[in-house]
């Protein structure tokens, strides 16, 4: 097998796929959105965490901003910088 080709996002990924460059594993999310000659297989017994990060522009100073990263804080424990 020879690389020619990396890619930092599964939409890449299924694209270069689709035009018959590779293969790979994509994050099950893009199911819905896989080319229509593309197939995905299901991994059993694989199950990874797919930590996240809340982000915005540091000088938003907007109430509404404000008041959201308030909700993360108390719903899932978000811990501002």
């Amino acid at each position: 097998m020879q690389i020619v080709q990396e890619v930092t996002n599964g939409t890449s990924m299924l694209s270069l796929i689709s035009a018959g460059i590779g293969l790979g594993f994509v994050n099950s999310a893009l199911t819905d959105r896989k080319p229509r000659h593309v197939a995905l297989l299901p991994v059993r017994d694989l199950s990874l965490d797919l930590p996240l990060v809340f982000v915005w522009r540091k000088d938003n100073n907007a109430a509404t901003l404000k008041r959201y990263i308030h909700l993360l804080q108390t719903i899932v424990g978000l811990v501002q910088p």
